[in-house]
């Protein structure tokens, strides 16, 4: 779980004794075809190459390990091909310049063009980096000679746009689609036979393997809507083009997340994709197996799924505030007469649907899991905000945060004392102080339209809660008093207590409780090993 109140001690966990926990050392060799670049280096680095391909990696990162052999053979290609440079930066050795690109995980690949930096969001293999390599030095559109040559080009990268003569929308529309879908231009006669003369042309290896744009106006706005439409596969496994245009477009999507390995399960594709063609103007359809390879599970991740969840089919709208993904949840025992197992058809399916878009199906709580270390006193989450907000006997006053929120930081803290202060240490006092972030969360029936947000639950007013006005910012005396004169609780009582050091104790007394209890996991393993071999000698 995310804390901002917390954020202060993070540092804590740098200690030399995790140093030494992240395992056994696995040192890259020097390498003829990648540059070893240090901190100091970089500036020149990037003003003397104009392409560069930069890979973030450490020295105990196993995933490193595999990705820097793919670059290897990368740079060997670059110089047989083009004027790409493979380069590395060790983030233990070059701490500054990893803050500076604000790394979320290693590895990490960038890719640098006239010294300005992107991300590279592809997939880490040979194929994909070759392919994104050949695109930035041919440029947005790749040129074709032969009908043969697109034809191995879509099988290999399952789409393309195509045109045999490439206008000024269709050239600033390729640049919106960058990183995503390859745009092309055939150039021989054998292509202007064969597709007729058509002006756009969407060629895939799946649903409709030929999609010719007729729109009789050709604009920016039409192309892109045509590309949105037709790009995505109907009832296909949900892949990252596939997300990527999931958010781009912001489109209603219905995914059926099932395991692969369940024949039971899978036997439902085939209604997802027929369902698909009903429903292509209006939304995206996608099957997901969350038990799969790296990329399936982080999509259960992203979506707040877990091995237990599924099976499970899923409306996300993604036209919320600041971004938040609404779901809808099928409910299987409604449609279904309360038969407890799982089943569906297109019936059943094309109900679900319909009553989405009348306003039938009720958005679901999203919620972390409810907190048991000793922070739990402070937070609320979508799982319990009705027994601890709306059910409780006392005043609350709810902080709502989010991840991009600047200003939380300081909220967060303003509120940690005054949990501390009447959660835990006047726990006597009718009022008590929570955070809940909404990044993570999802309330019923309030909206919260800024960060960060106050608000006070009052007994017996529950569903009218009151905002506190956040000037710039909030300020711990005036939000007591705002508080004890609306619930009427009289004088504020004096409290003192050094909240940092308090806070630094319960962060050690956590990782106590979790190193006993790692501790009794492992007495626990022993001991069935043990009785497991008992029963193997009365056996024999």
């Amino acid at each position: 779980m995310k804390y901002f109140i917390i954020f202060f001690i993070i540092s804590l966990s740098q200690t030399k004794e995790n140093i030494e926990e992240k395992g056994k050392k696995i040192l890259f060799p020097k390498s003829e075809n990648i540059f070893e670049l240090k901190q100091d280096d970089y500036e020149d680095f990037i003003k003397d190459n104009k392409y560069i391909i930069l890979i973030f990696y450490t020295q105990w990162c196993e995933q490193c390990k595999n990705i820097m052999s793919i670059l290897e053979q990368i740079s060997i290609y670059c110089k047989e091909n083009n004027d790409f440079i493979i380069a590395r930066i060790d983030t233990d050795k070059s701490q500054d310049l990893a803050e500076k690109f604000f790394l979320s995980k290693i590895p990490s690949i960038y890719y640098i063009i006239d010294s300005n930096p992107k991300k590279y969001n592809g997939i880490f293999s040979y194929e994909e980096i070759k392919d994104f390599i050949d695109l930035k030095i041919k440029g947005p559109i790749i040129k074709f000679k032969t009908i043969n040559e697109i034809n191995d080009f879509v099988n290999r990268k399952n789409i393309t746009i195509l045109t045999t003569q490439p206008n000024e929308i269709f050239k600033k529309v390729s640049k919106k689609f960058e990183d995503l879908i390859f745009f092309s231009q055939c150039i021989s006669n054998e292509c202007k036979e064969k597709y007729e003369n058509s002006n756009i042309i969407l060629l895939k290896n799946y649903d409709e393997k030929i999609v010719k744009f007729d729109n009789k106006t050709l604009n920016s706005d039409s192309l892109i809507y045509f590309i949105s439409k037709y790009s995505i596969e109907k009832g296909g496994i949900l892949n990252n083009l596939g997300m990527q245009f999931l958010f781009k477009f912001k489109r209603t999507t219905l995914i059926y997340f099932r395991s692969q390995k369940n024949d039971d399960l899978i036997k439902y594709d085939s209604i997802i994709k027929k369902i698909a063609n009903n429903y292509n103007e209006k939304m995206y359809f996608f099957i997901s197996d969350i038990t799969g390879d790296e990329f399936s599970i982080k999509i259960g991740s992203f979506f707040k799924l877990e091995k237990d969840d599924i099976p499970s089919i899923q409306i996300f709208d993604l036209t919320g505030i600041f971004g938040k993904v609404n779901s809808y949840e099928f409910d299987y025992k409604k449609y279904n007469n309360n038969e407890k197992k799982f089943f569906f058809n297109e019936e059943i399916l094309n109900k679900f649907i319909e009553d989405f878009y009348k306003g039938n199906i009720e958005k679901k709580i999203e919620s972390e899991p409810i907190p048991k270390d000793n922070f739990a006193y402070m937070t609320v989450v979508g799982k319990n905000f009705n027994d601890i907000v709306l059910l409780n006997n006392k005043n609350i006053i709810v902080l709502f945060i989010s991840e991009s929120c600047l200003k939380c930081n300081d909220a967060s803290m303003k509120f940690v004392e005054l949990a501390t202060k009447y959660n835990k240490d006047l726990p006597n006092y009718k009022i008590e102080f929570r955070i809940m972030n909404l990044s993570f969360n999802s309330l019923k029936n309030l909206t919260i339209n800024k960060f960060p947000s106050v608000f006070l639950f009052k007994i017996n007013e529950k569903k009218n809660p009151i905002e506190y006005e956040i000037k710039e910012k909030i300020i711990s005396k005036d939000l007591e008093e705002w508080s004890f004169k609306l619930c009427e609780l009289g004088d504020i009582p004096n409290w003192e207590r050094n909240i940092t050091e308090f806070m630094i104790n319960e962060e050690m007394k956590n990782k106590e409780k979790n190193k006993d209890n790692n501790y009794n996991d492992t007495n626990k393993e022993n001991d069935d090993k043990d009785n497991k071999k008992d029963l193997n000698k009365e056996d024999l």
